[in-house]
């Protein structure tokens, strides 16, 4: 890895921030969402945002942020969202370059366009944060299986995966499962611009009778990535394009390297059945750590998680500006809980305290909490730090219709996640599930 040292800066370019998949919701994506903003990712990005407005950037004057929607593939993002947007910064800078951070996702999107045909020359800088630059296994699982590769350990990234699956699945009316690989497919091509590139190595593997691992050959392999193959046999572009570029990179979290295939079904049937992983510490918890390198940029390597990295970056991004940047960003644990249907939720402890009362689609509590409405009948609350506790989650639905509630985060042991059929007698009465939150130490 290399890291460059640069001189401080009197004039400072205006900055484009392209968010990473799941880090945007508007009314183009799902109706009834609204305008464009961070949504229940807010807590991921807004405090990126304030330590960039700490360098004196102001939202809309040369701080712009890219809201798209990241169910399409990296090049239509980049054609419908960021090119246009480009275009309203160089009108309003007509004199000054722009320099592009990009968290994850938002990276490929960003190579898209400085690889581009369309590239008009106007980034001075580029800063990458986690980017899956050669892919990750945990999207070749979902676009091979059609459900998630769940870990021991889950992040607010994992659930609000988890999450965006769900409502989509609710909105769509599709199952995630091995049966609906083709609507994954028709509905979210992006998670195929983040399957593993040919750069990424040897991925799949099978276990032989001896308890050996071997590599299956990528000619076997059913799905290829070749935006990413693109890309990265191009690379080097990118260094005659722009002035100055970065990828801050994640490592000391157990992330997914590999999966693990039975190995007759690959031969006798040609079926990728998927029996557990390898994971590698090298990594943010997301993205291996060769996966984000890229030999044409500055590779700075922190200990940070996926979106920790955020945090690390600011502070290189001080050093970059020529000032220093005060750690704004926390750890914390969030509860996320997502309704489907007409229903009022009550989440209260022994002795009567409330936690949480959503009534008609307003929600009370005297904790922090994020509202994301869809539409009338699905909303999705995320609370941050709950308190420890034995929790009953009392519902009682306002129409004569089956409802759906999906309960998860830090500290649970298992997921609520329930479908309720009512009839004439349930319609008002009561219906409780048991929550419990423990954190680990």
């Amino acid at each position: 890895m290399v890291r460059c040292l640069f001189l401080k800066e009197l004039v400072k370019n205006p900055i484009v921030f392209i968010p990473g998949l799941m880090g945007s919701i508007g009314e183009e994506m799902i109706r009834g969402t609204g305008k464009w903003k961070f949504g229940v990712a807010s807590w991921i990005y807004q405090p990126f945002i304030k330590g960039l407005e700490e360098l004196g950037y102001r939202k809309e004057e040369n701080l712009f942020i890219c809201h798209y929607d990241w169910r399409k593939t990296a090049k239509d993002v980049e054609k419908e969202y960021l090119r246009p947007l480009l275009q309203t910064v160089r009108e309003k800078h007509p004199t000054k370059s722009i320099d592009i951070m990009a968290h994850s996702y938002g990276g490929i999107v960003t190579r898209c366009y400085i690889q581009g045909d369309n590239y008009n020359y106007d980034v001075d800088r580029v800063l990458l944060m986690g980017t899956p630059n050669c892919g990750t296994v945990e999207a070749y699982y979902l676009w091979s299986t059609g459900k998630l590769l769940e870990g021991e350990k889950k992040s607010i990234n994992d659930y609000l995966y988890k999450g965006y699956l769900w409502v989509l699945a609710k909105l769509l009316k599709i199952s995630l499962g091995s049966g609906d690989v083709e609507a994954i497919h028709n509905q979210l091509p992006s998670i195929g611009n983040l399957i593993p590139s040919n750069e990424y190595g040897d991925f799949l593997c099978y276990e032989t009778v001896n308890r050996k691992i071997n590599d299956i050959s990528r000619h076997l392999i059913r799905y290829d990535n070749f935006l990413l193959d693109r890309l990265n046999y191009n690379q080097k572009i990118i260094q005659s394009r722009i002035k100055q570029g970065y990828s801050i990179i994640g490592t000391g979290f157990s992330t997914h390297e590999k999966l693990i295939l039975k190995g007759e079904e690959l031969i006798k049937n040609n079926e990728e059945y998927i029996m557990g992983t390898i994971k590698t510490l090298q990594g943010d918890g997301t993205v291996i750590l060769k996966s984000a390198e890229l030999n044409s940029l500055n590779n700075i390597v922190l200990k940070k998680n996926h979106q920790g990295l955020l945090k690390g970056a600011l502070k290189e991004i001080g050093e970059i500006y020529g000032e220093a940047l005060e750690d704004s960003y926390e750890e914390f644990k969030t509860l996320h809980i997502i309704i489907s249907g007409d229903i009022n939720l009550t989440i209260e402890a022994a002795g009567g305290f409330k936690l949480l009362d959503l009534r008609n689609g307003n929600v009370f509590s005297r904790h922090q909490f994020i509202q994301q409405v869809h539409h009338e009948s699905l909303t999705w609350i995320i609370m941050k730090d709950t308190p420890m506790g034995e929790y009953d989650v009392i519902t009682n639905s306002l129409k004569q219709e089956k409802f759906n509630i999906l309960i998860m985060g830090d500290g649970i042991s298992r997921d609520i996640d329930e479908e309720v059929q009512l009839n004439d007698l349930q319609v008002n009465e009561k219906q409780v599930f048991k929550l419990q939150v423990i954190y680990e130490e």
